[in-house]
C-alpha cells in the first residue's frame, strides 16, 4: 500500500508540471503565458542594458521613480506604466514595442 501511495504521489506531481523547452511550467499555464514571460525577460534585459554602468538609484532618479520600481522592471516583475517613464526609457534606447507591450510588425506575406 505504501508503494502505491508513493507511486501515485509521483504521478500527481508529474501531472502538475509540464515540461517545455524553456523549463518547467506550472500546470494551468498556457503557451501564451510563455510568450508573455519571454517578452517580460526581453524588456528586463533592455532596461538593464539602458541603465549601463549607472547604479539603480542613479537610473531611478533620472527616470523619476524609486529604485525599487527599477529593480522590479529589471527582474521582470512589473513593467513601466507611467507615460513619463515609458518616454524616458524610449529615449534611453528601450524598444517601444517592448514598452507598450505591442507585437513587433510582421513582414507582409508574398503572394505566390
Amino acid at each position: 500500500m505504501a508503494l502505491f501511495c508513493t507511486l501515485f504521489a509521483l504521478f500527481v506531481a508529474d501531472a502538475m508540471v509540464a515540461f517545455r523547452p524553456t523549463g518547467l511550467i506550472p500546470f494551468g499555464r498556457t503557451f501564451g503565458d510563455d510568450l508573455e514571460m519571454g517578452r517580460m525577460n526581453d524588456l528586463a534585459n533592455a532596461i538593464q542594458a539602458a541603465r549601463g554602468d549607472r547604479t539603480i538609484e542613479q537610473f531611478a532618479s533620472a527616470a523619476g521613480c524609486s529604485w525599487k520600481t527599477v529593480w522590479r522592471w529589471e527582474r521582470g516583475e512589473s513593467r513601466p506604466r507611467s507615460q513619463s517613464h515609458i518616454r524616458y526609457l524610449a529615449r534611453q534606447g528601450v524598444p517601444r514595442t517592448l514598452l507598450m507591450n505591442e507585437q513587433p510588425p510582421v513582414a507582409a506575406a508574398v503572394a505566390v
